[in-house]
């Protein structure tokens, strides 16, 4: 939940630099759950509208968050950022994004910045 509060209070519209994996995966997690909990809530309390209004705001608030995060996890292992409009491709472009955010940064500082790495201290 750390990762999730930092992304979205500190670095929620910061697209340059680099994000560990962990940072992505953790942020990526809780906004999931906390998307089919808005989802839940619509579909249960208000059942006339197909896209009701608590997803759609928490969709609104997190869609530059998300985006940010995405592209710094890429920068991470030496990819540019424009990289995560392959996931606009349906089903098929998640399947690249899921393998290079799975995979281990650049070990050392890049072209986007220094090692993500050394920045975890305060949340391990």
């Amino acid at each position: 939940m750390d990762w999730y509060l930092y992304t979205l209070g500190e670095r929620y519209r910061d697209f340059d630099g680099r994000a560990h994996r962990r940072e992505f995966w953790h942020f990526t997690m809780v906004h999931f759950v906390i998307g089919l909990l808005t989802g839940l809530l619509d579909s249960r309390f208000i059942v006339e509208l197909p896209v009701s209004n608590i997803s759609l705001v928490y969709a609104v608030l997190t869609v530059v968050p998300a985006c940010a995060i995405g592209a710094r996890r890429l920068h991470d292992i030496g990819r540019s950022g424009w990289w995560w409009a392959v996931c606009c491709i349906p089903i098929i472009g998640l399947v690249p994004m899921i393998r290079w955010c799975s995979r281990p940064g650049m070990r050392g500082p890049n072209r986007y910045g220094p090692d993500p790495i050394f920045g975890m201290a305060e949340f391990a």
